[in-house]
């Protein structure tokens, strides 16, 4: 773990989770070199394992969380390899380098330097061997490229860039930034763009001399350089769906406090008659209204016909609109239903099955929503 890429991530999860004091994630997070940044991950994980024995339980529980494993790969072998270990017999010893984890690639070194071995490049003889830091420098057809400046990380879309000022070009997990903000985001002491921010183990500028990215002319007349106010707002967000990964030529409906578009029909898709036909144990009456004590015991009556005609009739204007109105749902249920076990259980079960649905479809975090 300690030799993980850009570690960023999985740090600020160590801290929020009280695994990591605030002065040792800010001290990591001021180290510059990529040695130092690995020693001082070394020594967070060598502390936690040696004093606090207690919080090992908590911290596979807080890194195998999917949007972790979703950052960092390797996690997600380790966590597969684990579940699947059988118990060992009296005697016998677990050899590691049987595990899944292995079986594609293997960690190496040479000197102080650190990579990674493919067993399907080695078994083809082509060079197998990847140092941590990638060389994209004769990658001239790439579009997307792996950007870091310190522990902070992102993408650089080069038909956003334009200049270190102009275009946001530069995606991070939370918004869009141009070159110069990202490197002042994560240190606003750095003054060179070009030199500071690294692309595939490389100097942002040596990409730029490579005539792998390159520079608008001055002048310029493309939205990029010359945007309006129109073209400064899409550049906060994305410009694919996040739901269908595609460009169609239509309005995008935009998050406001993250990158992510999308599309209309994604954003608040059509609710087809299988899922409205979903509830096949009628726990949810189609109008519960002329239910006996219902309008004592309820004061705001809501169903799933109700809100299945308003998604057709695209009366919501945000997620959160009909969110709301099917967690009505729930707490009425369990509301009218207090002297039902049954009804209840099963009421709570399907709240349990929507949320689930949701913060997948939406990649929330359990986290994020506690």
């Amino acid at each position: 773990m300690s030799c993980m890429e850009n570690p960023q991530t999985f740090l600020r999860q160590l801290r929020d989770y009280d695994l990591l004091q605030e002065d040792s994630y800010q001290k990591v997070s001021r180290m510059q070199s990529i040695k130092k940044i690995k020693n001082g991950l070394y020594e967070i994980l060598d502390r936690l394992e040696s004093k606090q024995p207690q919080d090992i339980q908590k911290f596979w529980s807080c890194v195998f969380k999917e949007t972790i494993m979703n950052e960092y790969p390797t996690l997600r072998l380790l966590r597969n390899d684990l579940k699947n270990a059988s118990p060992l017999k009296k005697g016998e010893k677990n050899d590691i380098w049987n595990w899944d984890l292995y079986k594609s690639q293997l960690p190496v070194t040479c000197g102080e330097k650190e990579g990674i071995l493919s067993r399907q490049r080695l078994a083809n003889d082509e060079e197998g061997e990847r140092e941590e830091q990638t060389d994209a420098s004769h990658d001239t057809g790439r579009k997307v490229f792996k950007v870091t400046c310190r522990l902070l990380a992102g993408t650089l879309h080069e038909k956003r860039f334009a200049t270190g000022t102009l275009g946001k070009s530069i995606r991070t997990a939370t918004r869009w930034m141009t070159p110069m903000q990202f490197m002042q985001e994560a240190c606003p002491t750095y003054l060179s763009w070009k030199k500071d921010i690294e692309c595939e183990g490389k100097a942002l500028g040596d990409h730029i001399k490579a005539n792998i990215l390159r520079i608008h002319k001055v002048p310029c007349d493309c939205t990029l350089c010359k945007p309006g106010s129109k073209d400064l707002d899409d550049e906060k967000n994305d410009d694919e769906c996040f739901i269908c990964k595609t460009e169609e030529e239509e309005e995008f409906v935009v998050c406001d406090t993250c990158p992510r578009s999308f599309h209309q029909k994604c954003h608040l898709p059509h609710v087809e008659d299988k899922i409205i036909g979903a509830d096949k144990d009628q726990v949810f009456a189609s109008n519960p209204c002329g239910l006996e004590r219902y309008s004592s015991v309820i004061k705001t009556p809501m169903w799933l016909d109700n809100v299945a005609g308003k998604l057709q009739k695209k009366l919501y204007q945000t997620v959160g609109e009909f969110v709301s109105d099917v967690q009505l749902i729930f707490s009425n249920s369990a509301s009218y239903n207090q002297g039902n076990a049954g009804y209840l259980a099963m009421g709570n079960r399907l709240k349990e099955l929507f949320d689930k649905e949701f913060n997948s479809v939406f990649n929330i975090s359990e986290q994020t929503v506690g």
